[in-house]
């Protein structure tokens, strides 16, 4: 079992080291869709509309998702057009992964939407 978790770990890193695009691709789209919700759940007013926080939502990720993908991108010659696709596919992997959860686990995308959001900050100001 060691053997195999040793193995599998190794293969990942050697992996990881041959394909460093892949690996920022891959990080970028996770801070984005990090910030992305952290920013729903602390940051927006609780009086915005629905789509006023879905559009601010997705704004967050192409920024972040932009930057990220700059700082980390091994080549520097297209780096920044480069960049710029990950950062406007990032609201696209946020819709895909929503889907994702909204078909396994649907009680925790309702917590993710931004009517939960707000019900769950609504609940908090009355404590």
């Amino acid at each position: 079992m060691l053997d195999w978790l040793t193995n599998t770990i190794a293969a990942l890193g050697g992996w990881m080291t041959a394909h460093p695009a892949a690996v920022a691709w891959a990080l970028a789209w996770v801070a984005a869709l990090g910030a992305a919700q952290t920013a729903k759940s602390l940051i927006f007013p609780v009086s915005w509309s629905a789509d006023r926080a879905k559009r601010t939502a997705q704004a967050v990720a192409i920024v972040v998702g932009g930057a990220v993908a700059w700082l980390l991108w091994p080549d520097g010659t297209h780096r920044v057009v480069l960049a710029l696709i990950v950062g406007m596919s990032a609201p696209t992997a946020y819709t895909f992964a929503k889907a994702c959860i909204e078909a396994r686990f649907p009680d925790l995308a309702d917590a993710l939407s931004w009517r939960g959001v707000k019900d769950r900050r609504n609940c908090e100001d009355r404590s």
